[in-house]
């Protein structure tokens, strides 16, 4: 099992129609989920992600972890799937020199 522990952490998933395979199964488990729907946060919850997509979010216990998943223990953070990256500078560059007088 892969250990990854910090005081918080927001997982940033895309969900994009992209084959799966076998191998491409991932379990999150441990974390605090927020679903972003409104609902009180998931405590302990579980995200199953196939390649690209979310397959699966829950409480533990609700949800089965396929066998084959790599399972990353999130205990300690909270998981936000479903968001996406937006933030992107298209022009424009830094020198490295502040302005200022």
């Amino acid at each position: 099992m892969n250990r990854w522990r910090g005081s918080s952490v927001a997982v940033v998933l895309l969900a994009t129609a992209v084959p799966v395979c076998a191998q491409d199964l991932t379990a999150i488990v441990g974390a605090r989920i927020i679903d972003g729907l409104g609902g009180p946060p998931i405590e302990n919850g579980v995200v199953i992600v196939e390649g690209a997509r979310i397959a699966a979010v829950g409480p533990a216990g609700s949800i089965d972890i396929p066998d084959g998943a790599e399972v990353i223990d999130a205990a300690g953070g909270t998981v936000m799937p479903g968001l996406a990256d937006m933030h992107v500078h298209l022009g424009g560059g830094w020198d490295g020199e502040t302005s200022g007088g």
